[in-house]
């Protein structure tokens, strides 16, 4: 109940819920009473449903966990969310699935977060590609080129995939 990522708990047999954790219900927009019982088609639209069913079937056909690494849900007051889900099939004595918990983690920020930094360094190194003066960076440690811009290519004359990855010494007199 305390942990805050989503926790869910579905019957095998209808794949209708019997439990929610306090953070599902907060994630999802709906309280626990509007969800016990219900289905995913009773709350998400279609191709959701079908996509969270779909995975729900596969965990209790194979009866191995099922990792969804991203998956977006529509939300009743925080729009569409990407979770990362994890799903189990809880087996009975005899191996047979009764139940399906699921674990979602809201990764929503985290992606946008991953986004503008991906943005950001785009244009980074579209402003270090063509800045018309020579740009390297070294490994502090090393001292080996890790990066080499098109003005350095042109200032020294070696294209860039023949210095990274090597020092000063593989290419200039020891002087």
């Amino acid at each position: 109940e305390n942990i805050p990522i989503m926790f869910f708990v579905k019957e095998a047999s209808e794949l209708r819920w019997v439990r929610w954790n306090k953070a599902g219900a907060e994630t999802i927009g709906f309280s626990r009473e509007e969800l016990i019982g219900k289905t995913d088609y009773d709350v998400f639209p279609k191709e959701e449903a079908d996509f969270f069913t779909a995975n729900d079937r596969k965990a209790l056909t194979t009866g191995k966990l099922v990792d969804t690494p991203e998956e977006p849900v529509h939300t009743r007051h925080k729009g569409v969310r990407i979770l990362h889900t994890l799903k189990v099939p809880i087996l009975d004595a005899e191996g047979k699935p009764q139940y399906l918990v699921g674990i979602s983690e809201d990764i929503t920020e985290r992606k946008r977060a991953e986004e503008e930094a991906n943005r950001i360094r785009a244009f980074l190194d579209s402003v270090v590609e063509n800045i018309p003066i020579m740009v390297f960076v070294k490994e502090a440690e090393t001292l080996k080129w890790v990066l080499w811009n098109r003005a350095g290519e042109e200032t020294v004359g070696y294209a860039r995939e023949e210095l990274i990855g090597k020092t000063d010494h593989d290419f200039f007199p020891k002087e």
